[in-house]
């Protein structure tokens, strides 16, 4: 081992998508950059996946030596993602002062790296340097999980789409806008402030500003590279207005856009020059991220996934009994939320005795109960199988998959198109619409839309015109329907033939410029 003479901390969060993208951006740095140490702050719940992905990365003993996992926070139940985000909240600064006070005999750290959606860590960061004044400040340097587009709507200038036409919007909500709102964070009404009624009219009030202004507004967004949408379509679902947790959506819009020009550089690993070039260009020149071109982002690659040994319970099984190009993969991810219309899915297919897997995440126990009698139905014909687990990349490679059914998380849209498969997209909220839509307007598969619900029903969408949304199970049966014919014929094909050259764009630039820039910010921060 070479002597160390860098050492980076990763502060992530704790949403599951969210790690294995730091883990495999750690394992390149460190294979690439032989004096470089980096040590990972993550939520328990995500500590067993880390290590297993270290173990088969297929990396040196050396490197696997030079990367030390740092769990904070308890044991949760796999899908409670908000007391998991929490945790790291409240117990991510013990373990980064942990660090700094254990750090040897490694270096003392140099960069400090964070989620950009778990921007409370410039916060902890800090508090608990102030309690270490004898010690120098690591660097702040941001990384991204997500598409860039997303960010951009997020926080970026309004020209680029950003929600920042928020702070004119609420003009008309003087009291919403100018109020101390991280109360709501609390738990919603004090029952022991005696003027609880005072409090009940805030929330009321704070909720119509936010639906008139965001989830109910027809204001047209234009997001460089990406189709424009109206402001409710990032909402293409029922919200749960007494859920603090939605309210509190507007404390993470405000945190984004309160931190961004505070990192002096951002990464990111999704690959943005090959699926939204236009929102790459922008945000290297956008005034709140970068002060109009001062600061670098550096793309530093999507890290190519193989398939595993094991691809889930009767997996492989199942599909070489299938013919090429056969079987429809559906997944929404690791929380489930794909609406109400999500029967007709499954009906359609068992009525057309199309064989299909359906990834459903130790969720089937909470489906409703006409979903559960389809599938079982369907597994009893032999042309289903539902396990609690996959290996999506695995499966995605066989030849017998048609085509992925699939909710546009940014890992599973990269996925699909790696694999060359044509992506049936079911976008309910955030970048996961955006994705949908994008998918779309490339030709990489067909975008559905009469899944959405909420404010969506009745209105026109902006990037389609003269489709209106009803939100029924049978339009969403004719469109699902509609796009499997589509994803058997000639347009499936080309679909697939893009996604092919988009993958060889990837798996070129791996080698050349992402490989480049890894090794260039392996020696980053060494002044």
């Amino acid at each position: 081992m070479s002597e160390l003479k860098s050492h980076f901390v990763i502060g992530t969060i704790a949403p599951f998508s969210h790690v294995p993208p730091v883990i495999e951006l750690s394992l390149a740095l460190l294979t690439h950059t032989s004096d470089l140490c980096i040590s990972v702050i993550l939520h328990i719940n995500n500590l067993e996946n880390s290590q297993n992905l270290i173990k088969n990365q297929g990396v040196s003993d050396d490197v696997k030596g030079r990367i030390k996992l740092v769990p904070v926070g308890e044991k949760r139940e796999w899908n409670d993602v908000n007391s998991s985000y929490m945790d790291v909240v409240y117990k991510g600064g013990e373990g980064y002062a942990g660090v700094l006070l254990g750090s040897a005999p490694w270096p003392h750290p140099s960069i400090f790296i964070y989620d950009a959606a778990g921007f409370f860590w410039i916060t902890v960061k800090s508090k608990v340097e102030e309690n270490l004044p004898h010690l120098k400040p690591p660097r702040l340097v941001a990384y991204s999980p997500l598409p860039i587009g997303e960010i951009l709507y997020l926080a970026g200038e309004e020209k680029n789409g950003s929600l920042r036409f928020l702070e004119k919007a609420l003009e008309d909500y003087p009291e919403v806008k100018n109020a101390p709102q991280v109360n709501l964070l609390q738990g919603g009404l004090d029952e022991s402030n005696p003027d609880i009624n005072s409090q009940a009219a805030f929330l009321i009030k704070f909720t119509e500003a936010y639906k008139a202004c965001v989830f109910e507004s027809d204001r047209l967004l234009e997001i460089p590279g990406y189709a424009p949408f109206y402001s409710f379509e990032s909402w293409s679902l029922e919200i749960d207005w007494s859920s603090i947790a939605e309210i509190a959506w507007t404390q993470y819009l405000q945190g984004w856009q309160s931190c961004v020009s505070l990192p002096e550089t951002w990464i990111t690993c999704f690959p943005a020059s090959v699926l939204e070039p236009k929102a790459l260009d922008a945000i290297r020149q956008d005034e709140y991220f970068t002060g109009g071109g001062k600061k670098e982002v550096i793309e530093l690659g999507w890290y190519e996934r193989k398939p595993k040994d094991d691809w889930g319970l009767g997996v492989k099984e199942f599909l070489n009994k299938q013919k090429d190009k056969s079987v429809v993969y559906v997944s929404f991810g690791t929380l489930v939320n794909a609406g109400p219309t999500l029967p007709a899915l499954f009906d359609l297919l068992e009525e057309t005795k199309t064989p299909y897997i359906y990834a459903c995440g130790k969720q089937k126990h909470s489906l409703p109960q006409h979903i559960k009698d389809t599938l079982e139905l369907s597994e009893k014909e032999g042309i289903c199988i539902a396990p609690d687990w996959v290996d999506q990349v695995g499966v995605l490679s066989h030849k017998a998959i048609s085509c992925f059914v699939s909710h546009c998380g940014a890992n599973s849209a990269v996925e699909g198109v790696e694999a060359g498969v044509p992506i049936i997209s079911w976008g309910r909220r955030g970048d996961q619409v955006m994705l949908a839509s994008q998918i779309h307007s490339s030709g990489l598969g067909i975008e559905l839309l009469q899944h959405r619900t909420g404010h969506s029903v009745g209105k026109e969408v902006a990037h389609r015109k003269g489709i209106v949304i009803h939100g029924t199970q049978d339009e969403l049966k004719e469109e699902v329907r509609n796009a499997l014919e589509i994803v058997k014929g000639p347009e499936g094909e080309e679909m697939r033939k893009r996604a092919k050259a988009l993958s060889r764009k990837m798996d070129e630039k791996r080698k050349g410029e992402w490989l480049d820039n890894i090794k260039k910010f392996g020696l980053y921060g060494r002044d």
